[in-house]
C-alpha cells in the first residue's frame, strides 16, 4: 500500500467516522473497535450503493494491509443499514436483486431498518429496573438460594444489569451488542459480564461453540436466559462432583465408593484394587491428597514425580505440567 492509498484510508475513516456521530451514533449505532470489521465497513462505505461481493472485499482489503474475516454480516446487528443477497441474512435486508455472495451499504443516513424494527429492546431504568432486579431477587431466594448460588448488589463487578437484560427477555436471545447498550443506559461499561453467569450457577446459554454452555440454535455473539426456577445443570453437576469429593475425605473406603464408577482417577480404567495415588506429590497421604489410580498410573507419576489436579467438577485427574521456560 503506498502513501496516497494510506492518505485515503485515513480520510475515508475520518468522512465515515464523522457522519456516524453525526446521524448514527445517537440511535445506537455502533461503530466497530475491531480492525478488520471496521476495515469491511470502510470498504462497504467505499462503494456505498454498490454491491460488492466477498471476493472484491477481501481484495480491497488486502490492498489496504488488512485480512478479510467475513464478518460483514455481523454490521447490521450494530445498526448499519446493508443488504444482502442472501436469502438467509435476517439481520439486515434481504435484497433479490444482489447475487448470494453480494452486500451492499445502503445508506449511512438511516438505520439498519430490521435492526430498528426487530432489534429494539425496551432497556429498563430507574424505579422498573429496581423493581425487576428484586422480583428477581425474590425468585432466586425462592428457588435458587438454596442450591448455594449467589445473587448480586447493585454495584457488583459482575453487574446484575446483564441479569435483568436477560431476564426480561426470558427466553429470548439477547446479543452482546444489545447488552452492551443496557450498561450504557446505565453510564457503566460493558466488558461482556455477562459470559460469567452460566459458571456462577444461572441457567444461560450461548451461541459460542467454545463454550460448555453452548446452544447450537443461538447466533456466536448471542445468549439468552433458560430459567430462573433451575440452576445451570452443567453448574450443579460440578457443584455435586465438588460435595462429593468434600464428603469422600472422611476415610478411604469413601473415596473408593466415589470413584466405583469412574474408575482410576488420571485413565479411567476399571479394576478390582486401586493405589492411594497423590495428588501433591510433595505432601503426604492425608486423605485429602490421595485418589484411586490404577498401579500403572501411579508407577509413571512415581516414575516422573507428576502432581496432580482434579479437573473443575468432575472425578478426572490431569497432570500438573511444569513449565521448562526460565
Amino acid at each position: 500500500m503506498d502513501n496516497s492509498d494510506d492518505y485515503r484510508l485515513i480520510e475515508l475513516r475520518k468522512k465515515l467516522l464523522e457522519i456516524w456521530e453525526l446521524n448514527l451514533k445517537s440511535k445506537g449505532v455502533k461503530y466497530p473497535q475491531g480492525t478488520a470489521q471496521e476495515l469491511e465497513l470502510l470498504c462497504l462505505y467505499d462503494h456505498i450503493g454498490n454491491a460488492i461481493n466477498h471476493d472484491q472485499i477481501s481484495e480491497w482489503i488486502r490492498e489496504h494491509g488488512g485480512d478479510y474475516k467475513r464478518q460483514a454480516r455481523h454490521l447490521a446487528a450494530k445498526g448499519w443499514h446493508i443488504s444482502s443477497g442472501k436469502s438467509t441474512f435476517k439481520r439486515g435486508m434481504y435484497d433479490k436483486s444482489l447475487k448470494s455472495n453480494e452486500y451492499k451499504l445502503v445508506s449511512v443516513l438511516e438505520v439498519n431498518p430490521i435492526e430498528r424494527e426487530e432489534k429494539q429492546y425496551d432497556i429498563l431504568t430507574g424505579k422498573r429496573y429496581d423493581s425487576t432486579l428484586e422480583e428477581m431477587h425474590q425468585l432466586w431466594e425462592k428457588n435458587l438460594a438454596g442450591h448455594q448460588m449467589k445473587f448480586f448488589t447493585k454495584r457488583a463487578k459482575l453487574g446484575p444489569i446483564a441479569l435483568v437484560a436477560l431476564y426480561h427477555n426470558l427466553g429470548k436471545p439477547v446479543t452482546q451488542e444489545e447488552l452492551g447498550k443496557w450498561y450504557d443506559a446505565h453510564s457503566c461499561s460493558y466488558k461482556g459480564q455477562a459470559r460469567h453467569l452460566a459458571a456462577a450457577g444461572w441457567h444461560v446459554v450461548t451461541g459460542d461453540s467454545r463454550g460448555e454452555h453452548f446452544d447450537k440454535n443461538l447466533g456466536r455473539n448471542e445468549l439468552m436466559l433458560i430459567s430462573i426456577e433451575k440452576p445451570n445443570p452443567i453448574w450443579l453437576t460440578k457443584l455435586k462432583v465438588k460435595r462429593d469429593l468434600k464428603a469422600s475425605e472422611n476415610s478411604w473406603g469413601d473415596r473408593l465408593e466415589l470413584f466405583k464408577e469412574r474408575g482410576c482417577a488420571v485413565c479411567g480404567r476399571i479394576k478390582e484394587k486401586y493405589d492411594r495415588g497423590h495428588l501433591d506429590n510433595t505432601k503426604d497421604s492425608s486423605i485429602n491428597n490421595i485418589v484411586p489410580m490404577c498401579t500403572s498410573c501411579n508407577n509413571w507419576a512415581g516414575r516422573n514425580g507428576l502432581s496432580f489436579k482434579m479437573l473443575d467438577g468432575t472425578l478426572v485427574a490431569r497432570p500438573v505440567l511444569k513449565s521448562w521456560v526460565k
